[in-house]
């Protein structure tokens, strides 16, 4: 086998490795919900492994800082992107038919799992 064949496969198997990793990773997206302004505030799916507890305080923080009043933080799991995504739709769907603005918060469980 020369050179260049032997990368290419390389290549390919840590691609590969890289999306089975990926897909057993665990999933999670965070939310709270602001009761006096009617807002669902709701982060980005992302593969997290860091515990749910330190999720939740870590989202609770950043949107304190952000001046936020919450109700609440929570951070589910899934055992896939879609699995998360569908939690996420779901959940929106749900605050919205009850009167809540669905708002993206500019934060990611990924974030606080790679700063370990």
């Amino acid at each position: 086998m020369n050179r260049r064949a032997m990368r290419k496969g390389l290549l390919s198997l840590s691609f590969h490795v890289g999306m089975v990793a990926e897909a057993r990773a665990e999933w999670r997206y965070c939310f709270a919900l602001d009761p006096v302004e009617r807002r669902f505030l709701v982060s980005e799916p992302a593969p997290a492994s860091r515990p749910m507890a330190v999720l939740e305080a870590e989202f609770r923080r950043v949107l304190s800082s952000r001046g936020q009043k919450i109700q609440g933080v929570a951070c589910p799991r899934s055992e896939s992107r879609s699995g998360i995504e569908s939690m996420i739709n779901s959940a929106a769907e749900y605050n919205r038919e009850n009167g809540n603005a669905v708002l993206q918060v500019d934060w990611s469980p990924a974030r606080l799992s790679a700063e370990r």
